[in-house]
């Protein structure tokens, strides 16, 4: 007996389908100051996906796949239109949103994003966007002039992952951000080796000859907000300071941090 060959959904197929049944969502896990965490200079939308049966499915799970067959716009462009959204609903706050190089590098498929922050320019200087590092920069004068497209609407731009993907401290000079983002996996080697932290005050160093705002994220424990707050870091990200929060909250009536008020918004 012959039986018929059912195909795999692929990862576009499945975005697709979670998008439809309203599916896709995402958490805030907020950026803090340093020195004071009571003060939030915004939130990073942490991308979610519900499936069929109503659990959520790790990122790690369906980006890959998307970024493999060259679909990763497609989420790009979902998130900045939930993002926002969530920014149209409220007259203060600001969210960060991850943007993959690829899609900032094409011009179609950036063409596409630009085109949905242009249409809400009106709440684009409370939108951050931040550059994930899983895939090299091939079109680096695309790559700027994009950049900058988005900077003229007013989006903030922020280096998301810095010292664990393919940005190299020679293109992170070509480039004009406003925030660099530490990557969690350097605390965790200090946790792990119980090794000197001078790494930590030479990165963040560099950082801040590139941006204004210096970001370590994956702060576990009060070793690892001390070590920052040290190393020069104006601001933190992990759940020792707090775990992502429903996407509905903005700091609304929290203190705002005045790095914000002065330097970003």
């Amino acid at each position: 007996m012959n039986f018929p060959f059912i195909k795999k959904p692929s990862a576009k197929d499945d975005f697709l389908s979670a998008v439809a049944q309203d599916r896709m969502t995402y958490v805030v896990q907020p950026i803090s100051c340093a020195l004071d965490n009571t003060l939030e200079l915004y939130g990073e939308c942490l991308v979610r996906m519900v499936n069929r049966e109503g659990r959520l499915v790790a990122p790690d799970a369906f980006i890959p796949q998307l970024e493999a067959a060259g679909n990763i716009s497609l989420l790009d462009e979902h998130m900045i239109t939930l993002a926002l959204s969530h920014l149209n609903q409220t007259e203060r706050g600001a969210l960060g949103c991850n943007i993959s190089v690829d899609t900032i590098q094409d011009n179609n498929a950036w063409n596409s994003v630009y085109k949905i922050i242009a249409e809400n320019s009106h709440v684009a200087d409370r939108l951050i966007i931040e550059i994930t590092e899983t895939r090299p920069i091939a079109h680096i004068d695309a790559f700027i002039e994009n950049l900058a497209q988005a900077r003229s609407l007013g989006c903030r731009v922020a280096v998301d992952d810095f010292g664990d993907g393919y940005m190299s401290p020679a293109m992170l000079l070509r480039l004009e951000v406003d925030i660099v983002k530490i990557d969690k996996s350097l605390l965790r080697n200090i946790r792990s080796s119980g090794q000197n932290h001078s790494s930590l005050h030479h990165i963040i160093g560099f950082a801040k000859a590139v941006a204004p705002l210096v970001v370590v994220e994956g702060v576990e424990d009060a070793r690892d907000l001390i070590r920052s707050a040290a190393a020069g870091a104006t601001h933190v990200q992990g759940y020792f300071i707090c775990k992502p929060r429903p996407k509905g909250f903005l700091p609304e009536h929290s203190p705002i941090d005045p790095i914000r008020q002065s330097m970003l918004f």
